[in-house]
């Protein structure tokens, strides 16, 4: 999950990722952003399906089965 960067009253804006995936990218940062720490990920994940509670279409069964994954 993406999200964009923002910039906060002068400070240098990051972009950040929520998950970032292990595995090959299809496309490329700038080496702008890359060569000026604007890139955060929260967490870097192996290539798994990663399922967000906002995209569920029966909240309560998501959750009862999102008890039963390991925490990464």
């Amino acid at each position: 999950m993406y999200v964009p960067h923002v910039s906060l009253g002068g400070v240098p804006s990051i972009d950040s990722l929520a998950q970032n995936k292990n595995k090959e990218k299809k496309g490329k940062l700038p080496e702008e952003m890359m060569s000026n720490n604007r890139y955060l990920a929260a967490r870097t994940v192996e290539d798994v399906w990663i399922c967000y509670p906002w995209e569920a279409t029966n909240i309560d069964e998501h959750d009862e089965m999102a008890k039963k994954q390991p925490s990464f």
